[in-house]
């Protein structure tokens, strides 16, 4: 998710508002792995608030916080941890593959949209169709398309 903002920072040395709903999933993400999946070493394996739904609320839910302010002091700090970790994480990937950030973005700017196979191509091997936080769109006429892979 924070690939699009790696990659401004590393080829425009800056950053836009471009990766906002990017940033805003990433961190939406993280915390509901340190609040809902348990998967916090320093949090444990336990879930912090509760969900209820309310008829009043706009969306139909909201959140009930059920832990203290300490606890919310060490929520914040590890989605923080979290979500600065995958952004380093991104970034050194995209600076090791350099190349293909250029050669992509080369392509990109001649046609706009790629198709799953030109991809595999750039990048020099086959992209998985599934797995955590990752999705890619499938060209139909690609084999195992619908993120079931090729028999």
């Amino acid at each position: 998710m924070l690939g699009g903002r790696a990659a401004e920072e590393l080829v425009c040395r800056d950053t836009s508002t471009g990766a906002h709903d990017d940033l805003e999933r990433a961190t939406q993400t993280a915390r509901q792995m340190a609040t809902r999946f348990g998967m916090s070493e320093k949090l444990g394996a336990a879930t912090y608030g509760r969900v209820v739904t309310s008829r009043f609320l706009e969306g139909g839910y909201g959140e009930e916080r059920d832990f203290s302010e300490q606890t919310a002091r060490e929520i914040d700090a590890e989605v923080r941890g979290t979500v600065e970790e995958q952004h380093r994480r991104a970034r050194a990937l995209l600076e090791a593959r350099r190349d293909v950030l250029e050669a992509m973005t080369r392509r990109l700017l001649e046609v706009e949209t790629l198709e799953r196979p030109e991809i595999e191509a750039l990048v020099g091997r086959p992209i998985p169709a599934e797995g955590p936080g990752l999705t890619v769109a499938e060209d139909p006429r690609t084999p195992g398309a619908g993120g079931r892979p090729a028999d």
